[in-house]
């Protein structure tokens, strides 16, 4: 059965007093994304499809779309489960819930991602994913350092595993007596279904497919750069060539 990540983002509106641009907010590491790097992207639709999409849409992304500039088949996607039960090759990538039943579920439709890491970027939305944490024991409070009073429930927790917030000194962050600023590291204290190292991949992944839906048309600059360049060379030698046969009589 699919996980999604329950409403991703819609915590955003949900908390966003408490989740202001200036205090509490974790520094972000540079995670731009990797366009050339079709394996990652091709993995990154793969866990979004898996882990996201029973909730969230990529409305403006169509499959047949992704298939195209990620160089796969319709076959392939079949096969790959890239194309879910119900979803057209040549439709949008709807989320696999009614927008209407999971405002009901959960108070509000999930949002659509498309154009998050437009908006956010995409080392923004690494860091959200890799950020929860739980305060106290294995069911204590849930927070995330990227969007503190966050609103949403870690659900990618059973596969990353149970993080705590920790101090300089070793010691297990305490929202009433510690300074925040000093507490900014992350600590699995129970392990999940992937170890660090393939957690770590997923989340570059998916954050890497993100950030391609945002634009995918970067994909086709980057493939016509080289061809407008080289253009641009043998255009510059023949205006070179034909200013100096112009000016060769001139003193």
């Amino acid at each position: 059965m699919r996980r999604c990540l329950g409403a991703m983002l819609l915590s955003t509106a949900l908390a966003s007093a408490s989740a202001s641009a200036s205090a509490g907010e974790a520094r972000i590491d540079p995670m731009q994304p990797d366009l050339q790097d079709k394996a990652s992207l091709q993995r990154g639709m793969k866990f979004f499809i898996d882990n996201c999409q029973s909730c969230h849409s990529l409305e403006y992304q169509r499959y047949s779309r992704s298939a195209e500039d990620l160089q796969l088949t319709r076959e392939a996607m079949q096969e790959r489960g890239l194309l879910p039960p119900g979803g057209e090759f040549h439709g949008p990538m709807r989320s696999l819930i009614p927008a209407e039943q999971a405002a009901d579920w959960l108070g509000v439709a999930p949002p659509d991602l498309t154009f998050t890491a437009r908006r956010r970027g995409s080392d923004w939305l690494y860091a959200f994913l890799d950020g929860f944490y739980r305060q106290g024991g294995p069911d204590g409070a849930v927070d995330n350092l990227v969007l503190p009073g966050v609103a949403m429930p870690p659900v990618l927790e059973s596969m990353q595993g149970v993080q705590r917030r920790m101090c300089a000194d070793g010691r297990a962050y305490d929202p009433d007596a510690d300074d925040a600023d000093a507490c900014r590291r992350l600590q699995v204290v129970e392990a999940g279904s992937m170890t660090p190292e393939a957690f770590d991949r997923g989340i570059r992944d998916v954050s890497n497919f993100l950030g391609y839906v945002a634009e995918p048309s970067r994909l086709q600059a980057h493939r016509l750069a080289p061809k407008v360049l080289a253009f641009l060379a043998v255009f510059a030698f023949i205006a070179y060539l034909l200013k100096r046969e112009y000016w060769r009589d001139i003193d």
